[in-house]
């Protein structure tokens, strides 16, 4: 049995000409629901053995005010220019390349990927993920790479209320 946390990044500032979109950073808002949602999910007792996110810095910031002072998480984390606003067959290969004695995985990414795994895993069914939302699953699964969107079970949703 494992469990995948899929957590779409936290509200970034809006599109600039001056700035790159891959280095957008998380808005005032955005840091507001990061809290939101740590708050929320450690109350879960949710176990996070291993993270991997898209190294942008709106993602990277999200990751890092999540985590804040846990130095264990911090050294089990991996950040990964190839899932910047990547397509689901890559986010799908880092899922199956995951260590096999990583229990709980938390991946961390951008929509549409993210929005198309939540929806893939949760019976096709169509919904937007919004930012800083997070989905859970558990997978019927010895192994990530017996990854499939049929051995899941949806258990949680979190997504921070408009401010």
């Amino acid at each position: 049995m494992k469990t995948l946390h899929i957590l779409r990044h936290a509200d970034a500032l809006p599109p600039n000409t001056a700035i790159n979109d891959f280095n957008r950073s998380v808005s005032p808002l955005g840091q507001t629901q990061i809290r939101s949602l740590k708050g929320e999910f450690f109350k879960k007792n949710y176990e996070i053995d291993y993270i991997i996110s898209s190294s942008s810095i709106r993602t990277r910031m999200t990751v890092e005010i999540l985590i804040h002072g846990n130095q264990e998480l911090e050294k089990l984390t991996h950040f990964y220019k190839e899932l910047y606003n990547s397509d689901l067959n890559i986010i799908i290969k880092f899922i199956k390349n995951t260590p096999n004695h990583v229990k709980s995985l938390l991946l961390v990414g951008h929509n549409p990927g993210i929005t198309n795994l939540v929806c893939n895993l949760n019976s096709n069914q169509e919904k937007h993920t919004s930012t800083c939302e997070l989905n859970t699953f558990e997978l019927h699964i010895n192994s990530w790479e017996e990854f499939t969107f049929h051995e899941s079970k949806y258990l949680w949703n979190f997504t921070p209320k408009l401010i």
